[in-house]
């Protein structure tokens, strides 16, 4: 089992505050990461119990549901399970949570939108980028305790913006890191009622702004979360990428014993794809199949 990574405490930015631009900025440009207070998602704690109880509660049947090690974003096994729902997928309409999901789902959007209007002074290809974002997508986690430490690959997230919701524990047997100056962080949250927002791919795109490669580790115990990926518009076009860039938009992540015969989303770059086409050609390679997942 690796040792735990050097700890970093994530900058606290306040979106009521009229510097919350200023801040974010300054954020997304050292770590890509920050921790936003004052933010639109009511009863972060109300909210996390809700998502462990969806994971009591679902069929493995159930749209959206992804059952134990079927998703990784590479060939490493991935010990966690999950769930989607979005504006393009709806919840089960027997689910005992979905009051709760649906309301955060609306929060979510909301501080996105706070966060794009505080960055668009400085970042004008953000304006009008994402007025009718019906490609954002909320993702519920269980981690499960693992001899390997892996719960999601070290990857970087391929939106706009993330922002994310844990039970994280002070015993760093859970823990959301950053690769930061050559090494692994655990991210530290200094206030709990804070959301974490990781710069995307497609910010790091239209701006001078990191998207932060990470990873999620998990060993003696389980781990909750829940991850709103907020995107451009579906009919955004995808920038061609600068040389010094490092981003999993443009990585191939298909296995390379699949026998499936998946097509990289890289090879369709330049082809004229919308964002949205070609984030769901993104989806696709990190399927995994069932006797991969085994």
């Amino acid at each position: 089992m690796a040792a735990a990574a050097e700890e970093i405490t994530l900058p606290v930015v306040d979106l009521a505050s009229p510097e919350a631009g200023k801040g974010l900025m300054a954020a997304f440009r050292d770590l890509g990461v920050a921790s936003v207070v004052n933010h639109e998602v009511d009863d972060p704690a109300g909210l996390l119990r809700a998502v462990r109880n969806l994971f009591l509660d679902i069929s493995s049947s159930s749209q959206g549901y992804i059952p134990p090690f079927a998703e990784s974003g590479s060939s490493l096994v991935e010990a966690k399970e999950g769930f989607a729902f979005g504006d393009i997928m709806d919840l089960p309409p027997d689910l005992t949570e979905r009051p709760a999901l649906e309301r955060a789902y609306a929060d979510f959007y909301r501080t996105s939108r706070a966060i794009v209007d505080a960055l668009e002074t400085d970042v004008p290809a953000l304006r009008g980028c994402c007025d009718t974002n019906a490609t954002a997508l909320a993702r519920l986690f269980h981690y499960l305790p693992s001899n390997r430490d892996l719960g999601s690959s070290p990857h970087t997230d391929w939106g706009l913006l993330t922002l994310v919701l844990s039970d994280d524990a002070a015993d760093r047997d859970a823990a959301l890191e950053v690769w930061h100056d050559s090494k692994w962080r655990r991210v530290r949250v200094p206030d709990p009622t804070a959301l974490v927002v990781n710069a995307g791919d497609y910010l790091a795109l239209v701006s001078p702004l990191r998207s932060p490669r990470h990873r999620v580790v998990v060993r003696r115990r389980h781990r909750y979360s829940l991850v709103f990926f907020y995107y451009p518009d579906y009919n955004a076009t995808v920038p061609e990428p600068r040389p010094d860039l490092d981003l999993s938009l443009f990585d191939c992540q298909v296995v390379a014993d699949d026998d499936l015969g998946r097509t990289c989303a890289a090879d369709y770059q330049g082809a004229d794809l919308t964002f949205g086409d070609y984030v769901a050609r993104k989806w696709r390679e990190v399927a995994r199949p069932a006797l991969l997942a085994r």
